[in-house]
C-alpha cells in the first residue's frame, strides 16, 4: 500500500511520478505454500494499470540500471554462495498447475561512498550475501559500509548465521540495519555476533554516514 499512497500524492497535484525501476516479473501472481498445502497469494497488492492510472512511470529492466553517477539498481542478482536458498516461492504455468519460480525480480539499491558500499535490500530472497557480492562485483567496491534493509534470516540455523556473518566481515566491519524478514530473535543473534555494529532499523530511523562512521536517529 506504501506504493499506492506515494502515487496518489502525486495524482492529487496533478504531476506522474518519477520513474519507477522494477523488474519485467513484478507484477506476476506469486504464492507461498502454507503448512496445511493451501496456496497464499504473495505478489503485488496493486496490478500494473490500477498504478498507471495513478500516473506511475514504471521502467521495466532486468539488468541494472544508474539512477546517478553513485546510485544503481542490482538487476537480477546472482546466487553464488552455496548455502544461501532462494525462497520458495510459486507461480501458474500455462496450463494453470503451480511450479517453483526463482524470485529474480529480487531487487537492491547499490549506493557508493568513499568509505565502501551501501546496500539498501529488499526482503533478500536471494541471499543477504548474495545480495552483497552482486554488488561489490557491479560496482567494483572493494569494501562494505553498511548493509539496510531485510535479510530474510528469520529461520537460519545457527551455523548459517555465523558464516553470513563471516562473509560479510570479509569486505571489511560493516553495519547491518535489521529490517523485515529477519525475526527478532535473529536479530539479536546478529547484534550478539557483530557487537556495536548490528542494529534493528525501522519506520523513522534516519542514517547519517560521516565518513566510516554512522549516526541514527529515530523520529518521535
Amino acid at each position: 500500500n506504501g506504493m499506492r499512497t506515494w502515487l496518489e500524492s502525486f495524482y492529487a497535484r496533478g504531476t506522474p511520478s518519477p520513474p519507477i525501476v522494477v523488474h519485467p516479473a513484478t507484477f506476476e501472481p506469486k504464492y507461498a505454500r502454507e503448512e496445511d498445502g493451501c496456496m497464499r497469494y504473495t505478489g503485488c497488492a496493486h496490478s500494473l494499470c490500477e498504478l498507471e492510472r495513478l500516473g506511475a512511470l514504471f521502467r521495466f529492466s532486468s539488468e541494472p540500471v544508474e539512477l546517478s553517477r553513485d546510485v544503481v539498481t542490482s538487476g537480477e542478482i546472482a546466487c553464488v554462495t552455496p548455502y544461501e536458498k532462494t525462497t520458495r516461492s510459486y507461480r501458474k504455468n500455462a496450463s494453470g498447475a503451480f511450479e517453483l519460480e526463482p524470485v529474480c525480480d529480487e531487487t537492491a539499491l547499490y549506493l557508493k561512498t568513499e568509505a565502501g558500499l551501501i546496500v539498501v535490500s529488499g526482503c533478500a530472497h536471494r541471499g543477504i550475501v548474495n545480495a552483497v557480492a552482486h554488488g561489490m562485483k557491479l560496482t567494483g567496491s572493494d569494501a562494505l559500509l553498511c548493509v539496510i534493509g531485510g535479510t530474510h534470516l528469520y529461520d537460519a540455523k545457527p551455523e548459517r548465521l555465523e558464516r553470513v556473518v563471516a562473509d560479510l566481515k570479509t569486505w571489511g566491519d560493516p553495519y547491518v540495519a535489521i529490517s523485515h524478514c529477519t525475526g527478532l530473535e535473529r536479530g539479536l543473534d546478529l547484534a550478539r555476533l557483530m557487537p556495536g555494529r548490528a542494529f534493528f532499523n525501522n519506520v523513522g530511523h534516519t542514517w547519517t554516514f560521516n565518513g566510516s562512521e554512522l549516526e541514527r536517529t529515530k523520529r518521535d
